[in-house]
């Protein structure tokens, strides 16, 4: 489905909705507000939007903005967590290693 025009559930029928690293390659800030639009209306009462992605969209104003405007999303707890992200990634960066030198065959 394009979260930012339709999410196929009925109005009020989620109590999570959950987005990782999605808004920052939606149209622009129209479509990040209209995915929100979409998120308020799916959730239920007291529902709560689980959402980590790129802080900027475009540089002037962060998607958080955009993600609150029409008032129905508020922002209760905010963690950065990049530290985390960069810190996995150098976990995973020996096996991913391993697998580029077992699978991916250098050109002749």
């Amino acid at each position: 489905a394009d979260a930012t025009k339709h999410l196929p559930f009925e109005n009020e029928s989620l109590d999570i909705v959950v987005c990782v690293e999605a808004t920052h390659v939606y149209s622009g800030p129209i479509a990040v507000k209209r995915f929100a639009n979409e998120v308020a209306r799916v959730l239920r009462p007291n529902g709560y939007f689980l959402w980590t992605d790129l802080f900027h969209i475009d540089g002037l104003d962060t998607s958080i903005d955009y993600l609150t405007a029409n008032g129905e999303l508020i922002v209760e707890e905010k963690i950065d967590i990049t530290r985390n992200v960069l810190h996995a990634l150098d976990i995973q960066s020996n096996t991913r290693a391993e697998f580029i030198d077992r699978y991916v065959q250098p050109r002749d």
